[in-house]
């Protein structure tokens, strides 16, 4: 009986690890321009951020709203690139429910 137990409790914590080792991330972060006769920062709307892959495909897209923001959902953890209106940016997606991406300016 004891055997059986210990079977069924190493079975349980294994598939709970390969669970949370493929949870989904989601991700936020901002888009900023410069002005460029001020100088002054502001949030670009309606930029193209794209996830890719190693690979070059695509795994997330979104635009940013009117205060810069983008959403993306169910990203898989791993290394990625951020591309936004084709400027590209190396990414790390991180085994967490929600990561914030650190703004990313762009022309």
């Amino acid at each position: 009986m004891k055997r059986s137990t210990y079977v069924s409790g190493v079975l349980l914590a294994a598939s709970l690890v390969a669970a949370s080792a493929s949870e989904a991330t989601e991700l936020r972060g901002r888009v900023d321009s410069r002005n460029a006769s001020t100088g002054y920062f502001f949030p670009r709307r309606g930029a193209l951020v794209e996830i890719r892959a190693s690979n070059g495909a695509v795994v997330g897209q979104a635009r940013s709203g009117g205060d810069g923001m983008y959403y993306l959902s169910r990203i898989q953890p791993g290394n990625y690139v951020l591309v936004v209106n084709g400027v590209r940016f190396p990414l790390g997606v991180a085994n967490v429910p929600s990561q914030d991406i650190a703004p990313v300016l762009v022309p």
